[in-house]
């Protein structure tokens, strides 16, 4: 992080003017680390990746968006599942499939896993429901 001197604001508005100087501002710089996964419809490419986060391993689980047909209707073989890589982004593989029954998904989005029992929430857009999976990827 690193400190930005002499900061000036001018603010204008409806016949008045207001200027404050010499503000202090802490600016943060970020750099590139590494990319998880990569583009396409396979094992461990990523088609609309949404949602991120990492169980009590380190392992890193990526929700994988919703599929679909050139006439837009769903494709349950094209992404819909949450993806596992290890914590160097090694792809591990994939937890539920695409589908309208217990444990499939129809456009997985947000995802979270309970510090308490290591269980998995994935919700599941066009189907309305949050999916939920033990710590192996079983489906609960």
């Amino acid at each position: 992080m690193k400190l930005v001197k002499n900061l000036s604001i001018a603010i204008l508005g409806a016949g008045f003017m207001v200027f404050a100087t010499a503000a202090q501002a802490f600016s943060l710089e970020l750099t590139y680390d590494k990319s998880i996964g990569s583009p396409g419809f396979g094992p461990g490419e990523l088609f609309v990746p949404q949602g991120i986060t990492k169980d009590s391993q380190g392992n890193i689980l990526i929700t994988n968006g919703r599929g679909v047909n050139p006439d837009g209707t769903p494709n349950f073989n094209i992404g819909n599942k949450v993806e596992k890589f290890s914590p160097s982004g090694e792809y591990i593989g994939a937890i539920g499939a695409g589908g309208t029954g217990p444990g499939q998904f129809d456009e997985p989005s947000a995802l979270e896993i309970s510090p308490v029992t290591g269980d998995l929430y994935v919700g599941d857009v066009y189907n309305n429901r949050i999916n939920q999976f033990d710590s192996q990827g079983n489906f609960i």
